[in-house]
């Protein structure tokens, strides 16, 4: 079965995906307080799931050690992901 973790922290978004396994799913966008508020979902197998609870608490206490490197390309794709949403979302409105 496919779980989904949603939060608007592109960095926790970006970390999580690069776990193999872990994927970036759907992004969305929405006004809050006349701001932009965007979330980002990542999408796992269910058995990943304590993978996922250690990810996301060790980057809470900040003692998350990642591959650099993939770090960069998973929050550059965000990035990009992240500004063509808020585009979209802007034309439409």
């Amino acid at each position: 079965m496919i779980k989904v973790f949603e939060t608007t922290d592109m960095n926790k978004a970006a970390i999580l995906a690069t776990v193999e396994g872990i994927k970036i799913g759907l992004l969305t966008v929405e006004m809050v307080d006349g701001r932009h508020l965007v979330s980002y979902r990542n999408e796992y197998d269910e058995k990943m799931q304590p993978v996922v609870d250690d990810l996301i608490k060790k980057y809470d206490q900040k003692t998350l050690m990642i591959d650099a490197n993939k770090l960069c390309f998973h929050l550059s794709f965000l990035r990009f992901l992240h500004n063509k949403k808020v585009k979209e979302f802007k034309s439409k409105n």
